[in-house]
Protein backbone atom coordinates (compact mmCIF):
# COMPACT_ATOMS: atom_id res chain seq x y z
CA UNK A 1 0.00 0.00 0.00
CA UNK A 2 1.04 3.61 -0.50
CA UNK A 3 -0.77 6.85 0.18
CA UNK A 4 -0.82 10.27 -1.46
CA UNK A 5 -1.76 13.27 0.68
CA UNK A 6 -2.68 16.55 -1.03
CA UNK A 7 -4.03 18.99 1.56
CA UNK A 8 -7.62 17.97 1.80
CA UNK A 9 -7.59 14.67 -0.10
CA UNK A 10 -6.07 11.28 0.82
CA UNK A 11 -5.59 8.70 -1.93
CA UNK A 12 -4.94 5.09 -0.96
CA UNK A 13 -4.05 2.46 -3.50
CA UNK A 14 -3.01 -1.18 -3.39
CA UNK A 15 0.10 -2.53 -5.08
CA UNK A 16 -2.00 -3.20 -8.14
CA UNK A 17 -2.69 -0.31 -10.55
CA UNK A 18 -5.19 2.07 -9.05
CA UNK A 19 -8.72 1.74 -10.26
CA UNK A 20 -11.74 3.79 -9.35
CA UNK A 21 -12.83 1.03 -7.03
CA UNK A 22 -9.47 0.94 -5.21
CA UNK A 23 -9.16 4.71 -4.56
CA UNK A 24 -10.48 5.98 -1.30
CA UNK A 25 -11.09 9.71 -1.36
CA UNK A 26 -11.52 11.51 1.91
CA UNK A 27 -12.20 15.22 1.74
CA UNK A 28 -11.58 17.42 4.74
CA UNK A 29 -13.09 20.85 4.38
CA UNK A 30 -11.73 23.30 6.94
CA UNK A 31 -14.13 25.92 8.19
CA UNK A 32 -12.89 29.11 9.94
CA UNK A 33 -15.06 30.58 12.64
CA UNK A 34 -15.66 34.33 12.92
CA UNK A 35 -13.44 34.39 16.02
CA UNK A 36 -10.59 32.73 14.10
CA UNK A 37 -10.95 35.22 11.22
CA UNK A 38 -10.77 38.15 13.63
CA UNK A 39 -7.66 36.66 15.25
CA UNK A 40 -6.05 36.24 11.84
CA UNK A 41 -6.76 39.85 10.83
CA UNK A 42 -5.53 41.11 14.20
CA UNK A 43 -2.29 39.18 13.79
CA UNK A 44 -1.74 40.65 10.32
CA UNK A 45 -2.37 44.18 11.63
CA UNK A 46 0.14 43.65 14.44
CA UNK A 47 2.76 42.51 11.94
CA UNK A 48 2.00 45.49 9.67
CA UNK A 49 2.25 47.94 12.60
CA UNK A 50 5.57 46.47 13.68
CA UNK A 51 6.91 46.83 10.13
CA UNK A 52 5.78 50.48 9.92
CA UNK A 53 7.35 51.19 13.33
CA UNK A 54 10.61 49.62 12.16
CA UNK A 55 10.69 51.69 8.95
CA UNK A 56 9.94 54.88 10.92
CA UNK A 57 12.83 54.11 13.26
CA UNK A 58 15.18 53.62 10.33
CA UNK A 59 14.13 56.95 8.81
CA UNK A 60 14.67 58.80 12.12
CA UNK A 61 18.07 57.17 12.56
CA UNK A 62 19.20 58.09 9.05
CA UNK A 63 18.10 61.71 9.48
CA UNK A 64 19.89 61.93 12.82
CA UNK A 65 23.02 60.32 11.40
CA UNK A 66 23.11 62.68 8.45
CA UNK A 67 22.50 65.66 10.76
CA UNK A 68 23.08 69.05 9.19
CA UNK A 69 24.14 67.45 5.93
CA UNK A 70 20.45 67.73 5.06
CA UNK A 71 20.76 71.51 5.04
CA UNK A 72 21.47 73.36 1.79
CA UNK A 73 25.19 74.04 1.44
CA UNK A 74 26.16 77.50 2.66
CA UNK A 75 29.60 78.44 1.30
CA UNK A 76 29.88 81.67 3.30
CA UNK A 77 29.44 80.31 6.83
CA UNK A 78 29.08 83.43 8.98
CA UNK A 79 29.82 87.15 9.22
CA UNK A 80 30.86 89.03 12.36
CA UNK A 81 30.93 92.81 12.65
CA UNK A 82 32.02 95.17 15.41
CA UNK A 83 29.54 97.76 16.66
CA UNK A 84 29.99 100.86 18.80
CA UNK A 85 26.83 100.52 20.91
CA UNK A 86 25.73 96.93 21.50
CA UNK A 87 22.34 97.93 22.93
CA UNK A 88 21.38 100.03 19.89
CA UNK A 89 22.67 97.39 17.47
CA UNK A 90 20.85 94.58 19.28
CA UNK A 91 17.58 96.48 18.99
CA UNK A 92 18.17 97.27 15.32
CA UNK A 93 19.26 93.80 14.21
CA UNK A 94 16.66 92.01 16.33
CA UNK A 95 13.93 93.90 14.50
CA UNK A 96 15.59 93.42 11.12
CA UNK A 97 16.11 89.69 11.48
CA UNK A 98 12.64 89.16 12.85
CA UNK A 99 11.30 90.62 9.60
CA UNK A 100 13.53 88.55 7.31
CA UNK A 101 13.10 85.32 9.30
CA UNK A 102 16.52 84.81 10.88
CA UNK A 103 16.44 83.15 14.31
CA UNK A 104 18.54 84.31 17.23
CA UNK A 105 21.04 81.77 18.58
CA UNK A 106 23.16 83.93 20.91
CA UNK A 107 22.16 86.82 23.16
CA UNK A 108 24.87 87.79 25.61
CA UNK A 109 25.88 91.06 27.21
CA UNK A 110 28.48 92.08 24.62
CA UNK A 111 27.43 90.05 21.56
CA UNK A 112 24.48 88.52 19.70
CA UNK A 113 24.06 86.20 16.74
CA UNK A 114 21.35 85.09 14.32
CA UNK A 115 21.18 82.42 11.60
CA UNK A 116 19.18 82.03 8.41
CA UNK A 117 17.29 78.90 7.41
CA UNK A 118 20.40 77.89 5.44
CA UNK A 119 22.58 78.35 8.55
CA UNK A 120 24.28 81.58 7.47
CA UNK A 121 25.38 83.17 10.74
CA UNK A 122 25.51 86.87 11.48
CA UNK A 123 27.27 88.09 14.64
CA UNK A 124 27.63 91.50 16.28
CA UNK A 125 30.06 92.33 19.06
CA UNK A 126 30.79 95.59 20.83
CA UNK A 127 34.01 97.27 19.75
CA UNK A 128 36.44 98.66 22.30
CA UNK A 129 37.56 101.59 20.16
CA UNK A 130 37.26 103.32 16.82
CA UNK A 131 34.33 104.05 14.53
CA UNK A 132 33.17 102.64 11.22
CA UNK A 133 34.07 104.58 8.06
CA UNK A 134 32.31 103.59 4.86
CA UNK A 135 35.02 104.72 2.44
CA UNK A 136 37.93 103.16 4.36
CA UNK A 137 39.44 99.82 3.24
CA UNK A 138 37.43 96.91 4.61
CA UNK A 139 33.75 96.05 4.57
CA UNK A 140 31.76 97.87 1.88
CA UNK A 141 28.25 96.53 2.46
CA UNK A 142 26.33 93.36 3.33
CA UNK A 143 23.49 91.98 1.23
CA UNK A 144 20.72 89.81 2.66
CA UNK A 145 18.64 87.82 0.16
CA UNK A 146 14.88 88.31 -0.15
CA UNK A 147 12.53 85.72 -1.61
CA UNK A 148 10.39 88.24 -3.48
CA UNK A 149 9.98 91.90 -4.37
CA UNK A 150 7.04 92.02 -1.98
CA UNK A 151 9.34 91.04 0.88
CA UNK A 152 11.70 93.88 -0.01
CA UNK A 153 8.82 96.36 -0.08
CA UNK A 154 7.45 95.02 3.21
CA UNK A 155 10.78 95.49 4.98
CA UNK A 156 11.02 99.02 3.62
CA UNK A 157 7.52 100.16 4.62
CA UNK A 158 6.96 98.13 7.79
CA UNK A 159 10.39 98.35 9.39
CA UNK A 160 12.82 100.81 7.82
CA UNK A 161 10.41 103.73 7.41
CA UNK A 162 8.51 103.13 10.64
CA UNK A 163 11.75 103.07 12.64
CA UNK A 164 13.27 106.01 10.73
CA UNK A 165 16.24 103.97 9.53
CA UNK A 166 18.65 105.86 7.28
CA UNK A 167 17.94 104.91 3.66
CA UNK A 168 20.70 105.03 1.06
CA UNK A 169 18.46 103.97 -1.83
CA UNK A 170 14.73 103.23 -1.88
CA UNK A 171 13.49 99.92 -3.35
CA UNK A 172 14.27 99.87 -7.06
CA UNK A 173 15.28 97.62 -9.92
CA UNK A 174 18.92 97.27 -10.92
CA UNK A 175 19.00 95.67 -14.39
CA UNK A 176 22.72 96.39 -14.63
CA UNK A 177 23.22 93.63 -12.03
CA UNK A 178 20.71 91.04 -13.24
CA UNK A 179 17.43 91.49 -15.20
CA UNK A 180 15.25 90.93 -12.12
CA UNK A 181 17.44 92.55 -9.45
CA UNK A 182 15.32 94.47 -6.90
CA UNK A 183 16.78 95.93 -3.72
CA UNK A 184 16.71 98.49 -0.95
CA UNK A 185 19.87 99.94 0.65
CA UNK A 186 19.98 101.23 4.24
CA UNK A 187 22.29 101.72 7.23
CA UNK A 188 22.67 100.10 10.62
CA UNK A 189 23.24 102.28 13.76
CA UNK A 190 26.97 102.57 12.96
CA UNK A 191 26.37 103.56 9.36
CA UNK A 192 27.31 100.14 7.94
CA UNK A 193 25.62 99.80 4.57
CA UNK A 194 23.13 96.96 4.31
CA UNK A 195 21.11 95.69 1.39
CA UNK A 196 17.98 93.56 1.12
CA UNK A 197 17.65 92.22 -2.40
CA UNK A 198 15.65 89.82 -4.53
CA UNK A 199 17.42 88.43 -7.58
Amino acid sequence: MYSITSGVTDLACSDNPCTPDSIIITEQIGELTLFEIINLITGLLVILSAFIFFISGVVVFVKHWRGKNNMPYDPLGHIKISVSDIAKSKEFYSGLFQKIKYRQVVNEKDCSAWVSAQELGFWIEESEKGAYTFDAPGLHHICFKARSKAQVDNLYTEYLLKNKIHIFDKPATYPEYTPNYYAVFFADPDGIKLEFACY
